[in-house]
């Protein structure tokens, strides 16, 4: 055993040491972030020593067996007799394994060390696309994209002088305007408001009770806010309705009457904030919340500026989503290039293309931004009918039955759960938190003769899990996790994916551990067959592994790739029958080399 463990250790050692240098100074490097090279050099030698893994074990297996095998000269063996199945299980604990660390490392590291790489040579591209948009951002004024963008750029770069400058420029321009100080100022102030969301879920007897306990404190705007919620959400016709339209009108007209004051100052900061307060209750959302912001800034302890900016706030993140939340994930894109199709219900379809897609930590994945979002609508006849482009957008998950009855009539067709399915919701519109006049909205493109509606706010018509599925498309199937290739096997045809090519990769990989199984029983009768006798050391024997290595991983892909075209037939020709055929196949295939391992005798 430890001569075994030895011979692994030792071997994995020189190989890994010779790939490095083969890497270093053979492979061809693409071009990287300065500062990358040695991490590139080093996690592609990981990278090819877990595929060159399954050959190195082999071979290493062979040698140690040989000696193993050739020890043990007084029994007399004989075909499947108890000494040869002790040995067997010796053998099949060996093969065991090592398939198991096998598996796992082309399984779980594998795939982040790729994912790894792929970042590190994407790198410079979007690098130079991050600043060049950063700098265009700049130039039109739009400072806070200018900063999303030079920001993640310095993530990717840090020694990037270009990108440390930009940032100062744009930290001088925006601190010529207080923002950052007005941002920590809005954010403390939503924060350490008394205003809760969840008022608007209470009952109209309960709005009406605030609303009349406000109207005794002779505080008119809290008793009209109050009277007009419990309107809003009583019964039409109830009692309730009319008592709190009387207190809103009387509250009102409170409000209209002028108001004496000690000086003119509190007189111009009341007339602001009703004001700023008729835009609210005129619906005027965006209005409302710049307005209110601006006075914060002027009237800080005022506590109805800071309540109602607060109630602004909420509102605004109903319908749009703030730019300031975007550095949480953006510059630490986690899937990029994505694209799928979905079918909607008058047979046409929409094709999704995300740049970038990033999930918020802590979150589960359900709150997301995407980069780069286009989504293009055909009918029926694969017409094109319009398009549509966002720099970017905030993905939510959103159970149906908490959408809007039009919205929930449009998916009834897709077959999901009205009641507890969930559905991606894409906030599609971004305002800055300080500054007015800062609305982006997407960019809308109809056919000739075609006009839509645009909106705020759209909802894919498919679940948010295969929404999260779909963020792996972006990868080779090789590399995706299994669970998902499995998943996504099913349903591939439906967001414009070839089923074939995933149901093969999952049939593959779901039959990989007995092909190695079996190539490690393999190797135990190939070291049986030549075990040393003599116990005498030969020169010759040196280079021994290296040619053994070589041979079995050549003969390792042809294995693997006369497995796909296998699998690829059968579940071409069965679809999902073709599993139990390929397990079966593969379960013969390990009994019949355990048999012929079983099966050797002394001469």
């Amino acid at each position: 055993m430890k001569r075994v463990v030895f011979a692994l250790f030792f071997h994995c050692l020189l190989v890994f040491i010779c790939l490095f240098c083969y890497v270093h100074y053979k492979w061809s490097i693409p071009e990287l972030i300065p500062g990358m090279a040695f991490s590139y050099k080093l996690l592609t030698s990981v990278q090819l020593l877990l595929s060159w893994l399954p050959a190195i074990l082999g071979s290493a297996y062979i040698i140690a067996y040989t000696k193993i095998f050739g020890q043990d000269d007084k029994h007399i063996m004989v075909k499947y007799s108890p000494y040869m199945l002790t040995q067997f299980k010796f053998v099949a604990i060996f093969a065991i394994v090592a398939t198991t660390f096998v598996i796992c490392g082309q399984e779980v590291a594998s795939p982040l060390i790729k994912q790894r790489l792929l970042h590190m040579e994407d790198a410079p591209a979007l690098y130079k696309e991050y600043m060049q948009a950063a700098h265009q951002y700049y130039e039109s004024g739009d400072l806070m994209f200018a900063v999303q963008y030079a920001e993640a750029a310095e993530r990717l770069h840090p020694r990037s002088q270009e990108a440390s400058t930009l940032k100062s420029d744009l930290a001088v321009q925006l601190e010529g305007t207080d923002y950052d100080e007005t941002l920590s100022s809005a954010r403390k102030a939503y924060g350490d408001s008394n205003f809760s969301p969840h008022e608007r879920n209470a009952t109209s007897y309960e709005l009406f009770q605030k609303a009349k306990a406000a109207y005794a404190k002779e505080n008119w705007i809290d008793a009209h806010y109050y009277a007009m919620m419990a309107q809003r959400v009583a019964e039409p016709g109830s009692a309730n309705e009319n008592d709190a339209k009387m207190m809103a009108a009387d509250a009102w007209n409170m409000l209209d009457e002028p108001a004496q004051f000690e000086n003119n100052e509190l007189t111009e900061q009341y007339r602001l904030k009703k004001l700023a307060y008729s835009q609210l209750m005129a619906g005027n959302m965006v209005e409302a919340y710049y307005s209110f912001g601006e006075l914060l800034q002027r009237y800080p302890r005022d506590e109805d500026i800071r309540r109602y900016y607060a109630a602004a706030a909420v509102e605004m993140e109903a319908q749009y989503f703030f730019l300031d939340e975007i550095p949480i994930s953006f510059g630490m894109e986690d899937r990029r290039d994505i694209a799928f199709r979905m079918k909607l219900q008058d047979g046409g379809q929409q094709v999704v293309f995300i740049k970038g897609l990033s999930s918020v930590q802590n979150t589960g994945s359900l709150v997301q931004y995407a980069r780069g979002l286009d989504i293009y609508q055909f009918d029926k006849d694969g017409v094109f009918q319009q398009s549509m482009y966002v720099p970017y957008a905030k993905i939510l998950s959103q159970t149906i039955s908490s959408l809007d009855k039009a919205t929930q009539k449009e998916l009834a067709y897709t077959g999901l759960d009205m009641e507890k399915g969930t559905v991606p919701t894409i906030m599609l519109e971004s305002v800055d938190r300080v500054q007015p006049n800062s609305l982006n909205k997407p960019i809308y493109t109809f056919s000739e003769g075609q006009v839509a509606p645009t909106k705020r706010i759209l909802t894919l018509p498919i679940a948010y899990s295969d929404f999260l599925l779909l963020k792996n498309t972006s990868h080779d199937p090789e590399e995706m996790p299994l669970v998902d290739v499995i998943q996504l096997a099913f349903k591939a045809s439906d967001y414009g994916y070839s089923q074939t090519i995933y149901g093969q990769d999952a049939c593959s990989r779901m039959s990989k551990p007995f092909l190695y199984i079996v190539f490690f029983i393999a190797m135990a009768i190939i070291g049986w067959n030549y075990r040393i006798m003599s116990g005498k050391f030969r020169l010759t024997w040196v280079l021994t592994p290296f040619f053994l290595t070589v041979g079995l991983y050549l003969l390792l892909e042809i294995g693997k790739y006369t497995q796909r075209l296998l699998n690829y037939g059968l579940f071409g020709f069965f679809r999902f029958g073709a599993i139990p055929i390929i397990f079966v196949l593969s379960l013969i295939a390990v009994i019949w080399t355990s048999l012929i391992f079983v099966s050797r005798r002394s001469q």
